[in-house]
């Protein structure tokens, strides 16, 4: 049987990221991304009180940053 090598093609985006994973992909703290949800700047995503996530796309498309600009900028995927 042959199995499938394991390629950066077979992985799969997380849908919601926390604050920190979108911090270091525009190079800002994970308390600046929380204030700007709190602003109303970029869209969120509330689970209860102390569960915060971000859709990646949604955030840097609300920013006006493509992703290609957020990875050459140095930001880790």
């Amino acid at each position: 049987m042959k199995t499938r090598p394991n390629t950066k093609q077979n992985e799969v985006e997380p849908l919601l990221v926390p604050a920190a994973r979108i911090a270091s992909r525009i190079s800002v703290t994970p308390r600046y991304v929380h204030m700007l949800a709190e602003q109303g700047q970029i869209p969120v995503h509330r689970f209860g009180k102390a569960c915060v996530r971000f859709r990646e796309a949604e955030v840097l498309r609300a920013l006006g940053i493509n992703a290609t600009e957020a990875a050459a900028a140095g930001a880790v995927k």
